[in-house]
């Protein structure tokens, strides 16, 4: 192996084994056990799983065990490999130490609330082997009717990504195979043409709320990339980091979008300036719009928020288009999959509720055309 390498990825050989070395700071040197002879085998463990961690190591903000229960090519040698079974908060702990590196804050923030959810229900001393199907039935039962269904599967799919991370590792054979809860019906998550009208008109609220709504309404923006995106000429920038599918992105804007944007952007940055966070910011844009809806009494829990402006644009964007593969460029979307969650309602739902979006739909000019045509037949046929 050229010394290069060696240099830069920390390694170094003992006792006829490779280690990566990490000296943090003010700390004693760590040597992580590469567990193999063979020189390539080692250069590639330690450019994959542990060179990644390197600055977090340093600082002393993820441990050296952290990092080995990653590897999946590492195994547990003497005494700790034959230990008793760990317990379901020792894990679960263990797990969001890892998530908080992996992971954007705010899934990260709400991984925490399903994790306290589940050691309220669970007990915290449960032995890690005892945890299966029957395990999460029992939390779906408790969790069931306290919180909202949306609530609920977002906890299940936390505790399918935590599964599959013990499976990855080992630390249990297979994952509890469970489904999401699939409501009785499929009620609307959108607002209205009119509701949207009434939203807007509402003196009880600040003009720049209102505005933002509407551009969140125009544009299907998530609440995040109008806050965290910057401004170049006239088009927003969502940079990878705060793009929610990790990849930069573009939105073009009107010249009234913008002085929107320009308006929100101030107002974040006086706020910030107070000494807030900016999640305590995020926050309070939700909490505006959601007594908002309450004082116009279409508040329904888990259905209408901030985001429902964005299944408003879906719907609205598919009743003129009448085509899944646009909205799913509209709406930023990296698979049709995930355009359709916003798009499953009847079009005769969507027409009656966004007309003036219907006066220009495809569907009502195919709708014309079926209904031209039977009469048309009917009339060769000589039917009355």
């Amino acid at each position: 192996m050229p010394k290069q390498y060696k240099k830069a990825y920390n390694l170094k050989r003992l006792k006829n084994k490779w280690y990566y070395t990490v000296k943090p700071n003010n700390a004693k040197q760590l040597y992580f056990p590469l567990q193999t002879s063979d020189k390539l085998q080692a250069l590639d463990r330690a450019k994959q799983d542990i060179h990644p961690y390197h600055q977090f190591l340093l600082s002393g903000a993820v441990s050296k065990d952290e990092v080995l229960v990653k590897c999946q090519w590492y195994k547990l040698r003497g005494k700790a490999a034959t230990a008793k079974p760990t317990t379901l908060k020792y894990y679960l702990d263990k797990w969001l130490e890892i998530r908080k590196v992996d992971v954007r804050k705010s899934t990260y923030e709400r991984n925490i609330d399903t994790i306290r959810a589940m050691l309220k229900i669970l007990s915290p001393d449960m032995p890690i082997k005892e945890f299966n199907l029957s395990t999460i039935e029992q939390f779906k039962k408790a969790r069931h009717g306290n919180v909202t269904l949306c609530t609920l599967n977002i906890d299940l799919r936390t505790i399918k990504c935590w599964c599959s991370w013990l499976v990855d590792n080992e630390i249990i054979s297979s994952k509890p195979k469970f489904k999401i809860i699939t409501p009785d019906s499929n009620p609307a998550h959108y607002i209205k043409h009119d509701d949207f009208k009434r939203l807007i008109e509402l003196g009880s609220v600040p003009q720049i709320h209102r505005d933002l709504w509407k551009l969140y309404y125009t544009t299907g923006m998530r609440k995040s990339e109008a806050i965290d995106g910057t401004l170049n000429c006239n088009k927003l920038i969502v940079a990878g980091e705060d793009a929610k599918g990790k990849r930069q992105y573009n939105i073009s804007l009107h010249p009234w979008q913008i002085q929107v944007v320009k308006q929100l952007h101030q107002l974040r940055d006086e706020y910030l300036e107070r000494g807030y966070d900016i999640e305590n910011f995020k926050g309070n844009i939700t909490n505006v719009i959601r007594n908002a809806y309450k004082e116009l009494g279409i508040y329904k829990k888990g259905l209408t928020n901030i985001h429902s402006l964005r299944h408003s644009f879906g719907g609205r964007m598919y009743l003129v288009t009448g085509d899944i593969r646009k909205v799913k460029d509209m709406m930023r979307h990296r698979k049709e999959s995930t355009t359709n969650q916003y798009l499953d309602y009847e079009v005769d739902d969507l027409m009656r509720d966004f007309p003036a979006d219907a006066k220009h739909s495809v569907f009502k000019d195919n709708i014309n055309r079926v209904k031209q045509a039977n009469a048309d037949v009917l009339k060769e046929l000589d039917i009355n």
